[in-house]
């Protein structure tokens, strides 16, 4: 088990970690307006294996192996109801932490913490989601409308950001995730097959890796042509829509 997660995790994690560093170095030495950085702090950041500067998004692959190790000792547990207490404890270990000097644990292990009830629900329901098959196209179709209304009334009360740490409205996290796991896990059950889909599962991780750099310049062009600020701009969802499909589409000729 470590083994196959430390490959397909953490090997990628400090590869495109690298990558990353080798890009804003040659940004400062090519552009002399460029914000200076330090490449020992941040080689030592990506060995801590939390959120910086450097790593960016790269944080979610530390806290996705940290949560998958925990998790699978749980797992072991097999009541499925002890199995969803304790990982709610966890979750609320995890958001106290927050509050204390050990707000950032190494490889993201309180966010890991934070996260567990989520991944102890799909553990405990992955049979559940099987019977979605069984449902008519119109059930599916039904499901996948409102709960994607759903999320999308409840997004002005989504103050809960991992990575930035931002906690508000902290008591709606996890309903808020279900519902918006509800949406694309049915509009997966509607598909079936979908060559787009399948080609961004294959390539997610060089997605999440480089798409950072290319968000930024995006939202700031959008930006000076439309006369807004970046803030609007990432705060509509319409907006961040067409900004990932293009980002992504930026990014395909590299990642072929």
């Amino acid at each position: 088990f470590l083994k196959s997660r430390v490959r397909r995790l953490i090997l990628p994690y400090f590869f495109f970690s690298i990558i990353n560093i080798g890009i804003c170095y040659i940004s400062i030495r090519t552009n002399p307006n460029a914000h200076d950085i330090s490449l020992w702090k941040n080689t030592v950041g990506i060995l801590y294996g939390n959120m910086n500067s450097v790593v960016g998004p790269l944080w979610f692959l530390s806290a996705l192996f940290s949560l998958e190790c925990m998790f699978y000792g749980l797992s072991n547990l097999k009541n499925w109801l002890l199995i969803l207490f304790v990982s709610i404890c966890f979750h609320i270990i995890g958001l106290f932490s927050i509050y204390t000097p050990f707000a950032y644990l190494p490889w993201s292990i309180n966010l890991a913490l934070i996260v567990m009830p989520i991944f102890a629900i799909g553990y405990i329901g992955k049979e559940t989601c099987k019977k979605i098959d069984s449902l008519s196209n119109i059930s599916k179709i039904l499901i996948f409308i409102g709960s994607a209304l759903v999320s999308y009334l409840l997004l002005p009360i989504t103050g809960f950001d991992l990575s930035m740490h931002k906690f508000v409205n902290w008591y709606g996290y996890i309903p808020i995730a279900l519902v918006g796991i509800t949406t694309y896990l049915t509009l997966a059950k509607l598909l079936q097959t979908n060559k787009v889909l399948e080609w961004l599962g294959r390539n997610t991780i060089v997605i999440i890796a480089l798409h950072g750099i290319v968000y930024q310049a995006l939202i700031y062009l959008s930006s000076l042509t439309l006369g807004i600020s970046m803030w609007s701009i990432r705060s509509n969802f319409l907006s961040c829509i067409a900004i990932t499909i293009l980002d992504v589409t930026i990014l395909s000729p590299i990642i072929m």
